[in-house]
């Protein structure tokens, strides 16, 4: 599975207006707004320079027709907040990849055979997404992604010592991915933190955030010890934190629009 199998996206849907039924605008106006506003679907599917052109535009728009706050579409305030929500994050471009390749792993129909599979076709699954995501987030190829024993609860980790990703073995008993999916992706993004924190002339992340991280790393708070509130919100655990949580609302929304 590579970003080539996300070639099979046809483009844009024809534009309409549906949806678009502000007060006080009249049918011309409605489809003037259309010419910039997409569907969901649509915006979805854009990256993120798509996405950002298309603020932009819709901007310009808004603008030059003098629209007062009810006759803005609502989708605008809809792709702004999500564009927000994504510009959040210092590796956007991966972040955007990532959420293409976690929908595909369900629209194609590879997460049903991961269901229906036994423990060594899940685990096959299982490396193929992290060769995906691994690629997506720009990491070494030779990252390598174990399965090991672990006690009931743990999730996995990753280790900057080996540069390696460990996964709790018990995820491959249990037939749907989800939870699987979503520490691949976690766990490469603390891959990410280090790789910039290692080399930081070799990646998009600020000067402050790859300080912040590295601060963090030399004084990691282990749930253990200091709580699961101080854990999750300290800096490379927030924020892979969040990167999962983005990229599975974005997936589930795709999904939602299947159904």
């Amino acid at each position: 599975m590579s970003m080539e199998d996300f070639e099979d996206y046809e483009g844009l849907n024809n534009p309409t207006n549906e949806g678009i039924g502000q007060k006080g605008l009249s049918e011309a106006q409605r489809n003037y707004l259309c010419e910039v506003t997409p569907s969901e679907r649509d915006w979805l599917y854009m990256d993120y320079e798509h996405k950002a052109d298309t603020i932009y535009n819709m901007e310009l728009r808004i603008d030059e027709m003098e629209l007062t706050t009810d006759q803005i579409p609502q989708e605008y305030f809809e792709y702004k907040s999500d564009l927000k929500q994504l510009e959040q994050f210092q590796n956007v471009e991966c972040i955007d990849n990532c959420v293409q390749v976690a929908d595909y792993v369900y629209r194609s129909g590879i997460a049903e055979r991961y269901m229906e599979g036994d423990v060594e076709t899940r685990k096959a699954i299982a490396q193929d997404y992290f060769n995906a995501i691994k690629g997506c987030m720009e990491l070494e190829p030779d990252v390598p992604l174990t399965f090991c024993d672990m006690p009931e609860g743990t999730l996995g980790g990753y280790s900057p010592r080996t540069n390696s990703i460990e996964l709790n073995s018990n995820y491959l008993e249990h037939a749907d991915p989800r939870g699987l999916f979503k520490t691949i992706v976690h766990e490469s993004e603390h891959a990410f933190q280090h790789k910039c924190v290692d080399n930081p002339l070799g990646c998009n992340v600020s000067p402050e955030v790859i300080a912040e991280w590295k601060y963090n790393m030399e004084h990691y708070k282990p749930a253990s010890v200091y709580g699961m509130e101080a854990y999750r919100n300290q800096p490379i655990e927030k924020d892979a934190f969040d990167v999962e949580k983005y990229v599975f609302a974005q997936v589930d929304k795709l999904k939602n629009l299947r159904d």
